[in-house]
């Protein structure tokens, strides 16, 4: 199970360079948890190190919406950022 990622989640390149955000979901922005938009492989991540890059894998295969994997914590950005949800408990398989 993963924690799931939504739109103004974080990333890092690593302890000591904790940097960056999702921007887009990836999707028509109609999931929603905790009031925020739920994020799906292909949503925009903007990186201060590498600029707008693309959230490309996420390490739980099993939950789609709309045909997309939701982005979960340890999911991965084109630059190689991290993504780090924090504070929320919803999570899939």
């Amino acid at each position: 199970m993963g924690s799931i990622a939504c739109v103004g989640d974080r990333g890092e390149h690593g302890p000591d360079y904790r940097t960056g955000v999702i921007t887009t979901s990836g999707n028509d922005n109609t999931l929603g948890v905790d009031g925020d938009i739920v994020a799906v492989v292909g949503a925009h991540y903007n990186c201060s190190k590498h600029g707008n890059e693309t959230i490309v894998s996420t390490p739980v295969v099993k939950t789609r919406l709309n045909g997309k994997l939701i982005v979960t914590a340890g999911a991965v950005a084109s630059c190689g950022a991290v993504i780090l949800p924090t504070g929320r408990t919803v999570s899939v398989e």
